[in-house]
C-alpha cells in the first residue's frame, strides 16, 4: 500500500517561508495567542539571524505587495466604472479577458519552474545567466508569436477589427509580463524588488487614471496606461538583474531551451486550464452577447475575485508550513474553509450594498450576479485546501492536473450552453458551476487519501 508523505515536493524559497520561522505547530493552532511574551522575543531573535532576517523581509515584502494589490483596484474601479459607463467598461474587460490567454501562454509556468532552477543554482552566476537568458529568450519568442496570432484574429474577425487599437494596446501588458523577471527575484530571494517595482507600476497606473480618464471616449487610454506601467516595471526589472545580480545575456543553446520548455510544461498546463472557464466565461459572453452585459458580469466578478485573493494569501502563507507539518492540515482546513464561508456570507447578504458603493446605481443588474457568484469563495477555499495544500503536498500532481483538466473542459463546454440561453446570468452560473465542480472533485479525491492515511495509522497503532 502506497505510503503518503508530506515532503518531497519543491517549494520555492521566498517570503512565505518566513511564516515557518515565526510559527511553530502550537502557534498554528493558537493563532490568536500572539501576545504571549515569547512571541515577540522570537521575532527579535529571528531578525538577528542574517538568513532568517532575509526570510522575514521577504514575507513582509509579499504582504505589502498583496495589500497594495487589494487596495488600488478598489480606488480606481469605482471611478472607472462610473466614468466609462457599463458598455465601455465591459469592452475593456472583454479585451483583458482575451489578452489573459496570451499572458498565460507567454508565462509558460516559468514563474515556478525557473524559480526552482535559480534557487538551486543561486551561488553560480554563470548558471543563473544561462537560465535567465534561456527563459527570457523563450518568453520573447512566445510573445512575438502571440502578437502575430493576435493580429491575425483581430484583423480577420469583425468582432475584433472594429476596436483593433484596444486589443493591440492591451497586448502591452503581455510585453510587460515578459520583460519582468519575477522568477529571478523569487529564486534569488529578493522579493523587495518585486514589491517595489510592482507597486511603482500600479501607482503610475492609478494616478494616471484620475488624470487622463475624463469621459467615456477615453476608454482607449486604460490599456495604454496599464501597459506602460507593466512595461516600465519590466524594463527596470531587467536593469536590476544586470546591474544588481550581474547576470549576462548568453545566446542559449538548443538543449537548454528544450530543458526549460520541458520543465515548465506541466506547470503551464495546470495554470492555463482553469482559464478555460475563468477568463473564457467573460470572453464567450462578449463574443455571444454585447459589451454592456459583459460590464455587468465583470463588475460582479471583480468583487468576488478581489475577496478570493484573501483566500489565496492564506493558502500561500501556510503552504510551506504544511509541506513540513501536514499533520496540521486540519487546523488549516478550519481556517481556510471558515474564511470562505464568511466571505461568501458577506457577499450574498451585502451584494446590493457592495454594488451601490463600488459601482453605482447604473450597475443594478450586477446585484443578482454577485449573489450567484457569492458562493465562489467557499469553493475556492475548498480547492486550495484539498488541492494546492493537500494533493500537491503528497505529490499527487498528476491526479490534481487530471481533476483540473476535467473540470476546466466541462466548464468551458457548459459556457457555450448556459451563456446563449441565459446571457450574463448564464455566465455567472457557469463560473459558479465550474468552481464547484473542481472543488467537489478535489475534496472527494483528497478525502480518499485522508481516509487511507487514517487507516494506516490505526493499523500501526493496533500492532504496537
Amino acid at each position: 500500500m502506497r505510503k503518503i508523505v508530506s515532503r518531497g515536493r519543491f517549494v520555492p524559497r521566498s517570503g512565505q517561508d518566513a511564516f515557518q520561522v515565526l510559527m511553530d505547530e502550537t502557534d498554528l493552532r493558537r493563532l490568536s495567542d500572539i501576545t504571549e511574551p515569547g512571541f515577540f522575543q522570537r521575532i527579535r531573535d529571528t531578525y538577528k539571524d542574517g538568513k532568517k532576517k532575509k526570510l522575514v523581509e521577504n514575507f513582509f515584502s509579499l504582504s505589502l505587495l498583496q495589500g497594495i494589490n487589494y487596495l488600488l483596484p478598489f480606488i480606481t474601479l469605482p471611478y472607472l466604472t462610473r466614468v466609462l459607463g457599463v458598455g465601455n467598461f465591459g469592452l475593456v474587460m472583454f479585451a483583458q479577458a482575451f489578452i489573459q490567454y496570451f499572458i498565460m501562454f507567454t508565462d509558460y509556468g516559468f514563474n515556478l519552474s525557473a524559480t526552482r532552477e535559480i534557487a538551486v543554482n543561486r551561488e553560480n552566476i554563470d548558471r543563473i545567466s544561462e537560465i535567465f537568458s534561456a527563459v527570457l529568450f523563450i518568453k520573447m519568442i512566445l510573445t512575438v508569436f502571440g502578437f502575430a496570432v493576435l493580429c491575425l484574429i483581430v484583423f480577420a474577425v469583425d468582432k475584433f477589427s472594429s476596436e483593433w487599437m484596444l486589443y493591440l494596446f492591451t497586448y502591452g501588458i503581455v510585453i510587460g509580463y515578459t520583460l519582468f523577471p519575477v522568477w529571478l527575484f523569487q529564486g534569488m530571494e529578493r522579493m523587495k524588488y518585486i514589491t517595489l517595482l510592482s507597486i511603482a507600476a500600479k501607482l503610475v497606473f492609478t494616478v494616471s487614471i484620475f488624470i487622463v480618464i475624463r469621459e467615456r471616449s477615453d476608454f482607449l487610454y486604460v490599456p495604454v496606461l496599464n501597459s506602460l506601467g507593466f512595461i516600465l516595471a519590466g524594463i527596470l526589472g531587467i536593469w536590476i538583474a544586470i546591474k544588481r545580480f550581474r547576470v549576462r545575456f548568453l545566446w542559449p543553446c538548443w538543449s537548454n531551451l528544450r530543458n526549460r520548455m520541458t520543465d515548465g510544461f506541466h506547470i503551464f498546463a495546470t495554470s492555463f486550464l482553469p482559464q478555460l472557464y475563468n477568463s473564457s466565461t467573460t470572453f464567450i459572453l462578449g463574443l455571444l452577447t454585447n459589451h454592456v452585459l459583459v460590464g455587468y458580469y465583470a463588475a460582479a466578478a471583480k468583487v468576488v475575485d478581489a475577496l478570493n485573493s484573501i483566500i489565496y494569501v492564506i493558502s500561500q502563507t501556510f503552504f510551506p508550513y504544511l509541506n513540513r507539518q501536514l499533520s496540521s492540515h486540519k487546523s488549516f482546513r478550519n481556517i481556510i474553509i471558515g474564511t470562505g464561508l464568511v466571505l461568501s456570507a458577506i457577499i450574498f447578504w451585502k451584494a446590493e450594498l457592495l454594488v451601490n458603493i463600488i459601482f453605482g446605481s447604473e450597475y443594478a443588474e450586477s446585484i443578482m450576479l454577485l449573489r450567484i457568484l457569492a458562493f465562489c469563495p467557499l469553493f475556492v477555499a475548498t480547492i486550495v485546501c484539498y488541492g494546492t495544500n493537500y494533493l500537491l503536498i503528497i505529490k499527487e500532481d498528476k491526479l490534481y492536473l487530471r481533476i483540473t483538466m476535467i473540470s476546466s473542459i466541462i466548464g468551458f463546454s457548459a459556457a457555450w450552453v448556459l451563456i446563449p440561453l441565459l446571457a450574463q446570468t448564464g455566465a455567472g452560473l457557469n463560473l459558479l458551476f465550474s468552481r464547484a465542480l473542481l472543488g467537489l472533485l478535489t475534496l472527494a479525491f483528497a478525502v480518499r487519501f485522508i481516509k487511507r492515511e487514517a487507516h494506516q495509522k490505526s493499523q500501526v497503532a493496533a500492532v504496537t
